[in-house]
């Protein structure tokens, strides 16, 4: 069963109410001039439990993107996410957390 809109701003209100649902939290990580490969590698794979391959794959990406979403959570593990930004933040290393 499909529905009609009588205006195009119903199902444009429609669509962005969708959209905001489907939502996740993203921590962005950004590179800088004072931390080294070799320490974002160390702090990634203690902070996320990633394996060092993993590890050190993200910490090129930002190096070399200058920024890279690192992990993502549901909405609904907000408070998830936040524990894993002050981790991050406690090693003085520059994290964004974004609505994805």
């Amino acid at each position: 069963m499909s529905v009609k809109f009588k205006s195009k701003s119903k199902k444009q209100l429609l669509s962005k109410r969708l959209m905001v649902k489907k939502k996740k939290i993203a921590l962005i990580i950004f590179s800088h001039d004072y931390n080294s490969e070799e320490f974002l590698t160390e702090i990634i794979s203690q902070v996320f439990g990633y394996h060092k391959t993993q590890a050190a794959n993200c910490a090129h990406m930002i190096s070399n993107r200058g920024s890279y979403i690192v992990k993502t959570f549901p909405r609904k593990e907000k408070k998830k996410a936040e524990a894993f930004y002050e981790l991050i933040v406690k090693n003085d290393i520059p994290i964004k957390l974004s609505y994805v």
